[in-house]
C-alpha cells in the first residue's frame, strides 16, 4: 500500500501508524494479544524478575514510562526522594558512591534536598572535577554519604594520581564492619573508548571485589546505575553506550543483593532530550526507583 505524503505528513496513512505502532511495541516491550473483540496489551516480565521486595535477588530494568513527569515503574513501587523520604532513608547509613560524574549527580541532588539549598556554582565546580574522595555528613541524621570517581579511564582534564582509586580496591578496603551500608556503582560513561573485552574485564573485577564484600557483609546493599542516554557525539555515541548497557546488565545480573536501575530507559523517554547529565527531574525519578531497594520498609 502507498500512502499520498499528504498523508504521511498528517499520521493519517495506515502504513505509517502500523510503522509507528511496531515502533512503540519495540520500545516499551510490549507484545499484542488480538481477538475478535479487543487488542490486549501487556508487559513481558524477564523469567529472571523475581519479588522486588526480597533483597537477595537482583532484577533486569525498572522499565515503565512517564506519565505527567513521574516514571511509572511496571515492576516496582517507588519513593519520592524529597527531604523527608531521604532523610528516613538514609538515616544511620554510610553511602558509597563509586563511579563517574552522573552518579556524582545522584550525590549532588540527594545533599541539596536534604539541607533544602542549592549548591553555590563555585562549590559545584569543585565538585564536577572532583576525582578522590569527597565527604559530606549529616551529625542530627547520622548520615555519611562519600562520592570517589572509578579510577582510569578517565576523560577529565587533570587528574592526580594520588586520587586515583579503582572500585574493586575501593570495597576490598573499605570498612565492612557497618551493617548499614549503601554501594551506589555506576561504570560506563568513561569506557567508550575502551573495547567490549577490556570493559567486561573492569566489570568482572568488580563482581568479585563484591563477592568478597557480601561475604564480609551479607547485608550491604549495592545498586548499579545504567548508563544515560547522551547528546550526540562522534567519539561517544548512543549505539556504543548502548552495548555497554547491554554487557553492564549481563554482568552483574543475579549477584545477591546487586540491584540495576534502568537509567537508559528513564532518559531515553524524558522530553526533555538526551544528556548525560539529565534535568533535576529525571535525577530525582532515577533516585525514586532507586530508594526502594534501600528501604522496603517505606514503600
Amino acid at each position: 500500500m502507498v500512502c499520498p505524503f499528504r498523508q504521511w505528513t498528517q499520521f493519517t496513512c495506515p502504513v505509517h501508524m502500523f510503522k509507528l505502532l511496531h515502533f512503540f511495541i519495540l520500545l516499551f516491550n510490549l507484545t499484542l494479544t488480538v481477538d475478535t473483540s479487543s487488542v490486549i496489551s501487556h508487559c513481558m516480565e524477564d523469567s529472571t524478575t523475581v519479588d522486588d521486595h526480597k533483597r537477595s535477588t537482583s532484577t533486569i530494568r525498572s522499565s515503565g514510562f512517564y506519565f505527567k513527569n513521574k516514571w511509572i515503574s511496571i515492576n516496582r513501587p517507588s519513593l519520592v526522594p524529597n527531604r523527608h523520604n531521604l532523610i528516613q532513608c538514609l538515616n544511620n547509613k554510610t553511602v558509597y558512591f563509586l563511579g563517574d560524574s552522573t552518579l556524582r549527580q545522584w550525590f549532588v541532588y540527594i545533599i541539596e534536598q536534604i539541607e533544602q539549598i542549592k549548591l553555590q556554582k563555585h562549590m559545584f565546580q569543585v565538585l564536577r572535577f572532583a576525582i578522590g574522595m569527597v565527604n559530606w555528613n549529616n551529625a542530627p541524621y547520622k548520615i555519611a554519604m562519600k562520592y570517589h570517581h572509578h579510577g582510569f579511564p578517565s576523560v577529565a582534564k587533570w587528574v592526580s594520581t594520588k586520587d586515583i582509586h579503582y572500585i574493586a580496591n575501593m570495597i576490598d578496603s573499605l570498612p565492612y564492619d557497618r551493617p548499614r551500608t549503601v554501594y551506589f556503582l555506576s561504570i560506563w560513561a568513561h569506557f567508550t573508548a575502551t573495547d567490549l573485552n577490556f570493559y567486561r574485564g573492569r566489570l568482572s573485577s568488580i563482581k568479585r571485589a563484591l563477592d568478597r564484600l557480601h561475604r564480609r557483609n551479607p547485608s550491604a546493599v549495592v545498586i548499579v546505575k545504567g548508563a544515560n542516554t547522551r547528546e550526540g557525539h562522534a567519539a561517544y555515541n548512543n549505539w556504543y553506550q548502548d552495548h555497554l548497557n547491554s554487557v553492564l546488565i549481563e554482568e552483574f545480573i543475579g549477584l545477591p543483593n546487586v540491584f540495576i536501575i534502568d537509567a537508559w530507559s528513564m532518559t531515553l523517554g524524558h522530553y526533555s532530550g538526551w544528556n548525560i547529565h539529565p534535568v533535576d527531574l529525571v535525577v530525582n525519578n532515577q533516585l525514586a526507583v532507586a530508594l526502594p531497594y534501600i528501604c522496603p520498609d517505606l514503600v
